[in-house]
């Protein structure tokens, strides 16, 4: 909970946590009073509890610290926004990469077998285990470590997670040739347009 208080008609300033604060006719106020005063109380002496508002998501825009504004009647917390500058087709498209990196190496949810690793180690030891059962190093079901415990897969099953996480990885690779493809076009020019294109 923030506290503001109205210094002139429009203009907040906030009231750090644990400070007193003048009312009327220049009364000082103890900060218990910001606690257990009603919001009409308060009021009466310009001072407000403000709700923290969330900070933006949008990877183009920085937060540059937040002042208080009335809204609709309410004393509300603006963040003071300021636009980055557009980028390059490179840059959107290294963006891009960094963000399909993430999502190939994420994870993602099997219906058959639930939650899996997707990150490249992973993906190498489950190659390396079907190559080890084909050549009789090792024999079937291997125990493998899986983000809910340890369970005992056959070659069939590990053939069959190589395959989802195959299906996996080509998935991001072709949306992160798409999203190039859309830069080179410039129908997406923000960092916003290449995330909503990842979270699809």
């Amino acid at each position: 909970m923030l506290i503001a208080k109205e210094m002139a008609p429009g203009v907040f300033q906030e009231i750090p946590f644990g400070s007193s604060f003048s009312g009327t006719g220049g009364a000082l106020h103890g900060w218990q009073c910001a606690e257990l005063w009603t919001d009409a109380q308060l009021a009466q002496v310009g001072v407000y509890r403000v709700n923290p508002v969330a900070q933006p998501t949008d990877p183009d825009v920085v937060v540059n610290g937040y002042h208080f504004e009335r809204v609709a009647g309410k004393v509300t917390q603006v963040f003071n926004l300021i636009k980055l500058p557009p980028k390059t087709k490179q840059q959107l498209k290294d963006y891009a990469a960094a963000k399909r990196y993430d999502a190939e190496v994420g994870g993602m949810t099997s219906e058959v077998f639930g939650r899996l690793f997707t990150d490249r180690d992973t993906r190498s030891i489950i190659g390396q285990t079907i190559q080890s059962i084909d050549l009789g190093i090792v024999a079937e079901p291997v125990n493998f470590k899986t983000s809910s415990g340890f369970v005992a897969l056959s070659r069939a099953d590990f053939v069959a997670i190589a395959t989802a996480l195959a299906a996996h990885v080509q998935s991001t690779f072709d949306r992160e040739d798409a999203v190039d493809a859309s830069i080179e076009a410039e129908t997406v020019t923000t960092k916003a347009q290449i995330d909503a294109a990842f979270q699809q």
